[in-house]
Order: structure tokens, then C-alpha cells, then sequence
């Protein structure tokens, strides 16, 4: 098991950063989940079904690493972009191109992020900016 696949007491390092970037969010005001499933929620929920029904309207049953829901925001960490991961391989990438259009052309804004590319606190910034554009129509990045 390489370093990218290891976990600590069951939750992956992408996991856990996640779960760290929910928790700034939260002390920020802003609600936000972990693996939202988006593309069955277009499709009418998960449960029966859900497999041909996302088939039928030409989906895959992809999820949003972090989702703050009232603000359809998403936001995505990719790992592993600089050792062959899956984020940086042909079929890989095409996948993520295929995921992030058919989120926007339903309504949300879509923020990528690398484990090396910004830190938390940056991450939180660009959401809080980001909400308050959407909920007041500015956008600042002081």
C-alpha cells in the first residue's frame, strides 16, 4: 500500500481534510457536508432506481468532496496530481472535465483545489467570498 492509499484510524488523509475544511467552515457560519451525492439528487434521490435513472439521464453517481447546499457551492480536493493519480491521468481527468460541467450546467459553483495548493484558512476564504457574492452580489478578495 503506497502513501496516497494509507489511512489513520480509518479515515483517508483526502477525508480528513475534508472533515478539517467543514469544521472552518462551520465556524465561519457556513454549513457544508462531505460526499454529497449531486448527481443522484438531479435524478430524484438516492434509492431505487438510481442506478438506471442516472443511465437514462447520461451521469455518473459522482459526489462533491465538500457541498454547502444552501449556496450550491462544491468544492474539490484533488490528490495525488503530481504522481500519476487518477486527477492526472487521461481517463481520469476527462471524468473530473464530465463531473464538473454537468454540476455547472445544473446551478453550482465548482472550486478545485490540490493537496499543495492552498491552506486551509485560503480555502475558507475563497468560500466566505464566494457565499457573499452569492447572497449579496459582492465579491472580494481582501
Amino acid at each position: 500500500m503506497n502513501q496516497s492509499t494509507k489511512t489513520i484510524k480509518g479515515i483517508s488523509k483526502g477525508k480528513r481534510k475534508a472533515l478539517q475544511i467543514v469544521e472552518l467552515l462551520k465556524v465561519e457560519g457556513i454549513e457544508a457536508i462531505t460526499e454529497h451525492r449531486f448527481a443522484a439528487e438531479l435524478v430524484g434521490g438516492t434509492g431505487k432506481g438510481l442506478r438506471q435513472r442516472l443511465k437514462d439521464a447520461n451521469l455518473k453517481d459522482w459526489r462533491f468532496d465538500i457541498a454547502i447546499l444552501d449556496h450550491k457551492i462544491a468544492i474539490e480536493l484533488d490528490g495525488a496530481v503530481f504522481t500519476s493519480g487518477r486527477h492526472s491521468r487521461g481517463l481520469g481527468v476527462i471524468s473530473d472535465m464530465d463531473k464538473i460541467n454537468a454540476a455547472t450546467v445544473n446551478g453550482w459553483n465548482v472550486l478545485r483545489f490540490t493537496h499543495t495548493h492552498h491552506k486551509h484558512s485560503e480555502i475558507v476564504k475563497m468560500v466566505k467570498c464566494l457565499t457573499d457574492d452569492i447572497t449579496n452580489g459582492t465579491n472580494e478578495l481582501d
